[in-house]
């Protein structure tokens, strides 16, 4: 390289340099720092990696807190980096140590600090919580040359939990010997649980040592588990074939040798949720949140509105059923549907959401607060949790085209009692005058039977001679005319009080017929309901689901008719009000209607 071209070099490379550092200068140097940790709980004996990072590279004099209850095996090891996120250059600097955890407890890793730009830094301290080794069970008797440099063991990562609670299942391989393939044979049929394997577990060599001997350990499998039944919950064997390589020339030649093991059975004790149990459960277990969205705040009596509702958790899926949303009297809520359901794995555990779409419809006018709760049980705290919104709506329903005001009832109106009120009253009240009153029927009573019986005394003597008297008394045949109806019976004729449902029934039939779902569905809402309002006194406008149904059960009507005059209701207000056609139960609904207005 000649002289010339080394010190264009030289200087292209100090510029750069100084441009990178006036970057970063002008970039404030963002000074984060803070200490990492892979996880907060780590086994007895395992070797771990605790990190300090400081998003700058001018740190100086970086000063590591004391490893209290910990083994320093390694470090520090000092990397730099430089990287460009989004045309944003950023320098960085990273102090690593290798720690054993050489004795159970709960340990604090204190603070680290750094000098930058003159100003002192500080990490956050971290906890770290050493749990007891897995004693080195496992081997199989049927495992030849196997011995306790290598071995396998199953375990759960909690000893006790919730009947719904998650909980994962990890086989781990324990060896001093140079494998180069772990295949499983066989799992558990994991009876008594609900189980989803794990793809994104960490498969990273660790050191852990047991009994005064160091092994690597891998981790071969991961299941999430939910228990579906509560006491001790048994996992059976699992079966797995170890590749292990053999030495020598001829070894290498021959490829790995297959060593098959066992894990011995797992016990995991399943506990019944706390009692009692609180109004509203939804079954959910685990940790969750929700979020919830209304449509829109603001509806006439003739509308709806939609409620979603976006439930986030790492309990049971199938335990999960959707709250009720109690909004008060004057909103009717449908049976929620389920928009989207997704079940997926994080780094730790599976997590499932859930969206559900609520539908209600307003029935009086009015301001309904929307405070819709949701009830779960938090296996950590040991309680059930109940979330609510944190800012709640206000609903605000106004009058309809087609809404009719409730009929006020009428009451009563007491008549006072004036002097003259008193004394007739008295009068009418004394038993003389009731007598006299009774005479003259009294009278007629006895007239009427003494009529009734002379016949009988007149003619008591032989048949023959009644016989020939009545023939000779046989009066003439006169031609009569047929009986006119009196006058007066033409105003007291009731009309028929389903007339006009009939009508309405036949013309129900005849777009039953043309297949039009939403006005059969109109005409035929409005016959149940005028036959409802016929039957129970009541307005149609007054009528809801659970008003029907008291009222019903007070006149006597069975269980069965108000089931089906509940569900023929909600069928016709789903296709009216719900966005559902229901085209394919049109055939049956005009059934279950005709059946219901022979009973009602």
């Amino acid at each position: 390289m000649q002289p010339h071209t080394q010190l264009s070099f030289y200087l292209l490379r100090g510029f750069a340099v100084a441009v990178l550092a006036f970057v970063f200068f002008l970039d404030g140097a963002a000074q984060n720092f803070q200490a990492n940790v892979r996880s907060n709980e780590v086994v007895q004996g395992t070797i771990f990696e605790v990190g300090f990072k400081l998003d700058n590279e001018g740190g100086r004099r970086m000063v590591a807190p004391r490893f209290k209850g910990f083994k320093v095996v390694g470090g520090p090891n000092i990397v730099s980096g430089i990287s460009m996120i989004n045309g944003k250059v950023t320098a960085n600097q990273r102090w690593v140590y290798e720690l054993e955890a050489i004795k159970t407890g709960v340990f604090q890793i204190g603070s680290a600090t750094i000098s930058l730009n003159g100003k002192q830094l500080t990490t956050q301290p971290l906890q770290i919580t050493v749990i007891p080794a897995t004693s080195p069970k496992g081997l199989s008797a049927a495992s030849s040359g196997s011995d306790d440099r290598l071995f396998i063991t199953s375990e759960f990562d909690k000893n006790e939990v919730y009947l719904g609670e998650q909980v994962t299942w990890r086989i781990k391989v324990y060896t001093q010997l140079n494998i180069e393939s772990a295949d499983i044979i066989a799992l558990p049929d994991f009876k008594g649980f609900y189980g989803r394997d794990k793809r994104r577990f960490d498969t990273k060599v660790q050191y852990q040592t047991l009994k005064g001997k160091k092994y690597a350990v891998k981790m071969l499998h991961e299941e999430a588990l939910f228990p579906q039944e509560t006491g001790d919950l048994v996992l059976e064997k699992a079966k797995i074939r170890i590749g292990v390589e053999q030495g020598g020339t001829f070894g290498q030649l021959m490829g790995p040798k297959p060593v098959v093991l066992e894990t011995v059975p797992t016990t995991l004790k399943v506990n019944a949720l706390p009692v009692p149990v609180p109004e509203g459960f939804t079954g959910a277990v685990g940790k969750y949140d929700w979020d919830v969205a209304v449509d829109s705040l603001q509806v006439t009596t003739d509308g709806a509105i939609t409620i979603i509702v976006v439930f986030k958790g790492n309990g049971d899926s199938r335990r999960f059923t959707p709250p009720k949303l109690n909004l008060g009297a004057g909103l009717e809520v449908f049976e929620p549907k389920v928009k989207e359901e997704e079940e997926y794995e994080s780094v730790d555990e599976i997590l499932h959401n859930k969206t559900m779409e609520y539908i209600v419809l307003p029935k009086e006018p009015g301001d309904y607060p929307l405070c819709p709760v949701f009830v779960f049980f938090d296996p950590d705290s040991n309680r059930y949790r109940t979330l609510a919104m944190t800012q709640p709506d206000t609903l605000r329903v106004t009058a309809g085209k087609n809404y009719q005001p409730p009929v006020a009832a009428q009451e009563d109106v007491p008549i006072p009692n004036s002097e003259l009120d008193q004394s007739t009253t008295g009068f009418f009240a004394t038993p003389w005058l009731w007598l006299l009153v009774a005479i003259p029927f009294l009278g007629l009573f006895a007239f009427l039977w003494y009529k009734k019986q002379r016949p009988a005394l007149s003619y008591s003597g032989t048949g023959n001679r009644q016989t020939s008297m009545q023939a000779a008394y046989k009066p003439q045949s006169v031609p009569t005319e047929k009986p006119r109806k009196p006058e007066s019976l033409k105003t007291v004729a009731v009309s028929q009080p389903f007339s006009d449902n009939t009508q309405t029934l036949v013309a129900t039939r005849r777009l039953l017929n043309d297949g039009v779902p939403r006005p059969f569905y109109e005409a035929l809402f409005k016959v149940l309901q005028n036959t409802l309002a016929h039957r129970l006194g009541i307005a149609p406008a007054q009528m809801t689901q659970e008003h029907v149904r008291r009222r019903l059960s007070d006149q006597g009507a069975s269980a069965a008719t108000i089931q089906q005059v509940l569900a023929l209701w909600q069928t016709c207000e789903q296709a009216l009000y719900a966005g559902q056609s229901q085209s394919a139960q049109m055939e049956h609904s005009y059934g279950v209607m005709v059946g219901l207005l022979d009973v009602l």
